[in-house]
């Protein structure tokens, strides 16, 4: 692991055989000093069950080659890159987004997620061939769906063609005053 933080003071670490904590330099939940910037390379060859907790900070998570069982993340005025495009493997995924954005890069394997975004945005950069399912419920928000050829069946979202697709990525979303955008060119490119 390696970092810095404004003031040159390391994060706080707690580690275990089974866990790690990275925090804040003096544990807080912001870093009121000025921002801290931290690199964490985690195993490949164990199952890692993940849970990532951003307040007020932008993280950027790449879990290429990772074998991951479960992972939580919680944006809490923050914004989050998630890339699963390159995962290794992949179980169950939580993502919820309040008062921040999120950009999530879904792998080109099969994944079932729950997203919750509340008075934010996500993007969703879906691979090219890849059947998408929305199962959604939302109060004062927006989607981009109808426009991407997605057809609302049986109270989903799905790509035409998603039942007979090789990956099958299928999403349950509640989105309250937030939006969520479907392959937004500059979230997604990159």
């Amino acid at each position: 692991m390696s970092g810095e933080s404004s003031n040159g003071r390391p994060p706080a670490i707690d580690e275990s055989r089974t866990s790690l904590r990275v925090k804040t330099p003096d544990g807080a939940p912001f870093d009121f000093g000025g921002s801290s910037t931290w690199n964490v390379v985690l195993p490949r060859d164990l199952s890692l069950d993940l849970s990532v907790t951003i307040n007020g900070g932008q993280s950027r998570i790449t879990l290429a080659g990772a074998n991951v069982s479960s992972f939580k993340i919680d944006a809490n005025a923050g914004s989050v890159d998630l890339d699963l495009r390159d995962v290794a493997s992949v179980g169950d995924a939580t993502i919820d987004v309040n008062f921040g954005s999120a950009t999530l890069r879904l792998p080109n394997r099969s994944l079932s997620a729950s997203l919750s975004v509340n008075a934010g945005s996500a993007a969703l950069c879906v691979p090219a061939g890849a059947g998408l399912r929305v199962k959604l419920d939302s109060a004062a928000a927006s989607n981009d769906f109808a426009s991407h050829g997605l057809v609302e069946t049986n109270g989903a979202w799905q790509t035409p063609g998603y039942a007979t697709s090789t990956v099958r990525l299928d999403l349950r979303a509640d989105v309250n005053a937030g939006s969520l955008a479907l392959d937004p060119t500059r979230q997604c490119a990159g």
